[in-house]
């Protein structure tokens, strides 16, 4: 739905700006096959809205991939990083440890028969963000009540059925296989296990299965009660934040791409601080989405991530054009070209004063500059075409970024 939004919006603009293009029966003619695509499209949207949700897809690390992680030069940063208690991680690593700690003292304290179910649902549910950590214990409260009255069900049938023993091997293989897939039926399957498991020792009473259900719903609680307590990061807070910089970041870079002051710097360095910058901005609007307190707007959120992400991809692109360009190349200075860059450097000017109140980023000496500061660049007719998408970008931004 963004991207077809997208596109309307820059058919808007091109049908705008006909007058000015050299081709404008053939804008009319490719206007017009674009519309119709639209059209199909939005058609099949309506379609697959009926088949229901996509099953997510995990991918596991490979082995020289995980070594890379654990090398040793990595060490000293990543103890850095845990050590600062301003990241997301440190947080996560604290509030675990406190509220697991807490369930060990319950246990030890009221001397609980099987008490060491509480740390460990405590240590299974809680998640970096309060949203993954609700969902979580909804489902292994849900899972663990109906897999005790099941399995104390499937108790009742007499022995020599052998219906238990197949229930019992049965469950160790859906059990592997929902453990990815849904949680909730994980659960009810392990805890199933567990019944049979318990009945084989001779040891299942009523008691177990009441204390492993009372364990796990406390668990549960602590694990959520901890989400709302100690450290919580709510990224209704942080999402304008990672907002404001990924706008910033991509404006320096851009203006780096063709204004004076900054051209000594190489440019791959504001590169790696624009994708870092929506990297930032777009995880921390995948956990906003999972806040219990509120996405409003959240549409809107990932347009402006999306036209983020691909300002930086087009001045990707225009870089590496001109580094590989071996073609003839015309000079920037020409009416069309430095028009355009022109008119790109108002929309950027624009957006960072949309966001200088966004999260007290102020525009300081590096990027106050003049339209007399563009440089004269030599360009190719793909680095023109990668100026003309980012114009467009830029009045697609802006519109979104006054909506905001």
């Amino acid at each position: 739905k963004a991207q077809i939004s997208r596109v309307k919006r820059i058919l808007q603009f091109i049908k705008e700006d006909t007058d000015n293009l050299q081709y404008t029966q053939e804008v009319h003619r490719i206007s017009h096959h674009i519309e119709r695509t639209l059209k199909l499209t939005e058609n099949a949207l309506i379609r697959l809205q009926n088949m229901g949700n996509d099953v997510p897809v995990y991918r596991n690390y490979p082995l020289l991939k995980t070594m890379f992680l654990l090398h040793p030069k990595f060490w000293l940063r990543n103890l850095r990083m845990l050590l600062h208690f301003n990241t997301l991680t440190a947080r996560y690593a604290m509030r675990s440890a406190l509220a697991a700690t807490f369930a060990m003292f319950i246990y030890k304290w009221f001397h609980i028969d099987h008490g060491y179910w509480l740390p460990f649902s405590v240590m299974i549910v809680i998640q970096p963000y309060f949203g993954a950590t609700f969902k979580k214990a909804i489902d292994r409260v849900i899972g663990t009540v109906i897999g005790g009255i099941v399995g104390g069900l499937f108790l009742q049938f007499p022995a020599y059925t052998h219906l238990k023993e197949l229930m019992l091997f049965a469950s160790f293989v859906f059990m592997v296989y929902y453990i990815r897939r849904n949680y909730a039926i994980a659960v009810f399957i392990m805890t199933l296990n567990l019944v049979l498991l318990f009945n084989i020792d001779s040891t299942l009473t009523t008691t177990i299965l009441f204390y492993r259900a009372l364990a796990t719903f406390g668990g549960a609680l602590l694990a959520v009660m901890a989400g709302f307590l100690l450290l919580p990061t709510w990224d209704k807070k942080w999402l304008p934040v990672h907002l404001a910089k990924s706008v910033y970041a991509n404006c320096v870079y851009f203006l780096n791409t063709f204004y004076t002051p900054m051209v000594q710097n190489s440019w791959t360095r504001y590169k790696r601080n624009a994708e870092s910058a929506n990297a930032d901005a777009y995880d921390s609007f995948s956990r906003y989405i999972e806040d219990p307190v509120g996405t409003q707007d959240k549409d809107l959120y990932f347009d402006i991530i999306s036209h983020n992400i691909r300002i930086a991809r087009y001045l990707n692109g225009f870089h590496l054009e001109a580094e590989n360009a071996s073609h003839d190349l015309m000079a920037a200075s020409n009416a069309i070209c430095n028009e355009r860059i022109q008119a790109c450097f108002a929309l950027a000017h624009i957006a960072l004063e949309r966001v200088s109140d966004l999260a007290g980023i102020e525009n300081n000496g590096t990027i106050k500059i003049s339209k007399e500061d563009m440089i004269d660049i030599k360009v190719s007719p793909l680095q023109i075409i990668y100026i003309e998408k980012l114009y467009l970008e830029l009045q697609s931004l802006l519109q979104d970024l006054d909506k905001l």
